[in-house]
Order: C-alpha cells, then sequence, then structure tokens
C-alpha cells in the first residue's frame, strides 16, 4: 500500500522524508546465508511507521493507493480456463 499526501501538503515532501530516514535509519533484522538461494548473505530492513508530514486533521489530502504483486494470472487465460 502506498499512501501520499496531497499537494497541499507541501512539495519538499521528498526531502522530508529522506532528511528523517537518514536521521532515523531502518533496523536491519541479523543477515542470513542461505546457499541454496545466493553465495552473499540476505540482508532485510525492519519496516517503520513515518511521522505525519502534513496530514490534514480531516485526512482530506491524502491519496491511497493499493497494489497487490502476489500471483498474478492474464484475465484472457482466467476466462479460456473457466
Amino acid at each position: 500500500m502506498l499512501v501520499l499526501l496531497g499537494k497541499d501538503a507541501g512539495d519538499n515532501m521528498d526531502q522530508k522524508i529522506e532528511a528523517y530516514l537518514h536521521e532515523n535509519p531502518s533496523e536491519m533484522y541479523k543477515p542470513q546465508v542461505e546457499p541454496s538461494i545466493r553465495s552473499e548473505p540476505i540482508i532485510t530492513v525492519k519496516t517503520q511507521p513515518l511521522p505525519n508530514f502534513g496530514l490534514a486533521p480531516d485526512m482530506s489530502n491524502i491519496l491511497i493507493q493499493l497494489a497487490d504483486y502476489g500471483v498474478g494470472e492474464l484475465w484472457t487465460s482466467h476466462l479460456l480456463n473457466s
């Protein structure tokens, strides 16, 4: 899920988020070694919430976009197999 603030939240939102993440980097999990997947250690990062960077109290300037990158199938092949 991607949550974006509207135009009235400020034009420098990318810079605000970048500065926040620079000052508050995400924690990393212990590197995992799985030779069957790759020879180098697998580095994973913990997710973290961002602070409010200008969300209106009534949420009138929020834009939410949902994406599902799970299993995909062409709709034409789905219809043909039904």
